[in-house]
């Protein structure tokens, strides 16, 4: 089998969460890049809170990582929100933001220079065995 998925999500955000401090964070989303977020906030030990407008989504995370979970408000407030849903989506708050639609964030630049960090290691140490085993190399 030559294909399989990986996320390296969670490992951008370690990277960042070693460079910052904080205590508490918000998850704004409930599909696989706020799953991603999670796992990382997770093995931080880092309180946070998910906000989704999907129910069922946002409760298995909630109850994955045994965290409180709530519908979408116009108002935030943690040392970190990160946001895991649409362009559209707007809000108000009042700590850090990671907004991986706004190229302007610098929280946003830093996670995809350690994702595209991250996917550049997977990438070559895949190809470098698919070479070794498919060509004699």
């Amino acid at each position: 089998n030559l294909f399989y998925g990986t996320n390296t999500d969670y490992k951008a955000l370690l990277k960042i969460l070693n460079e910052i401090n904080i205590n508490k964070a918000i998850i704004i989303g409930s599909g696989g890049t706020a799953e991603g977020m999670a796992y990382a906030l997770f093995k931080k030990n880092i309180t946070f809170e998910i906000y989704s407008r999907n129910i069922k989504t946002r409760s298995e995370m909630a109850k994955k990582y045994q965290v409180n979970h709530y519908d979408l408000q116009n108002n935030y407030s943690a040392d970190l929100i990160i946001k895991c849903v649409p362009k559209d989506v707007n809000f108000n708050y009042n700590g850090l933001i990671l907004d991986i639609y706004d190229e302007k964030n610098i929280l946003s630049k830093m996670f995809f220079t350690y994702l595209f960090e991250e996917d550049f290691k997977l990438w070559f140490s895949i190809n470098k065995n698919y070479f070794k085993n498919y060509f004699n190399l």
